[in-house]
């Protein structure tokens, strides 16, 4: 379905999932999400969490998943991971925001990006609480993109830790698939 135009209704489903995931968030320091797709390496929760800690200002860091599209998709096997550039149209009160995909991965280190996929992903509690996970953005459309553009548009910084590697799976002909 990712590479089918009803790839959109997945989008719709997942704000509305996150919108009911944030409503039952505890008080806590950091919220940890790792999607049924996402297979994490171990002391990933470690490695994100003391990333979060040095650095005040980042509001969420992330894991490396690969885009698991079909073959002859241009974005195969590239991370899901944006950079975003925001537009200003003059005379006119409008803005966008255009998420540009990532082409290469790095070893290791941590890099500021734009935004990300939120298969194995964690942002700071009181965040979530503020910026609700739910909530759309005019600006741009889809709901992990989207994420990064609106944390950026409150103060905050998203990462990606380059070392924490997951295993992104499809089933293909009832058989898991690793990208």
């Amino acid at each position: 379905v990712e590479n089918t135009e009803e790839y959109g209704l997945i989008n719709d489903r997942m704000y509305e999932i996150y919108g009911q995931i944030e409503k039952f968030i505890p008080t806590c320091n950091n919220v940890f999400i790792i999607e049924d797709d996402i297979e994490i390496p171990e002391n990933t929760y470690q490695k994100l969490s003391s990333a979060l800690e040095m650095y005040p200002e980042l509001g969420t860091v992330t894991g490396v998943a690969m885009n698991r599209r079909l073959k002859n998709d241009i974005h195969y096997n590239l991370p899901i991971l944006w950079d975003i550039v925001e537009s200003n149209y003059v005379h006119v009160e409008k803005r966008t925001a255009k998420a540009t995909i990532h082409e290469e991965c790095k070893g290791f280190g941590l890099q500021q990006i734009g935004s990300s996929h939120t298969g194995c992903w964690m942002t700071r509690s009181s965040i979530v609480k503020k910026l609700g996970l739910g909530k759309q953005t005019p600006e741009i459309q889809f709901f992990d993109q989207a994420w990064g553009y609106r944390l950026y548009k409150a103060g905050w910084k998203i990462a990606v830790d380059w070392s924490v590697k997951c295993k992104h799976y499809s089933m293909i002909n009832n058989k898991k698939v690793y990208v």
